[in-house]
């Protein structure tokens, strides 16, 4: 396993990390009521989707011990079903959005 190449890897996760968060952190905000940027975050929150696919699957390339591919694992998913609660999360702030206006 190339340690280079796992950095690069671990880095990519974490920009992605990140994006979610963020994202998560603008649909909780209350003060949020920009329609239009929530359906922006909407459109990156899938995006974010597919990236987390594309890493798990470079993870399987490059690590050959299964031991050490677990809490990859584990986090990617973790972090997939951090999308899924934004995605509901932001679901429901739409819905909630489109009745004010």
């Amino acid at each position: 396993m190339s340690k280079e190449i796992l950095i690069v890897l671990n880095r990519k996760r974490g920009s992605v990390k990140a994006q979610l968060t963020r994202i998560k952190d603008f649909i909780n905000n209350p003060d949020e009521k920009d329609k239009i940027k929530l359906e922006s975050k909407m459109d990156t929150l899938k995006s974010l989707r597919i990236k987390f696919s594309d890493i798990r699957n470079e993870y399987y390339e490059v690590v050959t011990n299964d031991s050490d591919l677990e809490p990859l694992e584990l986090e990617i998913l973790d972090l997939e079903d951090g999308c899924e609660d934004v995605q509901s999360s932001s679901m429901q702030k739409f819905a909630e959005l489109s009745q004010l206006l």
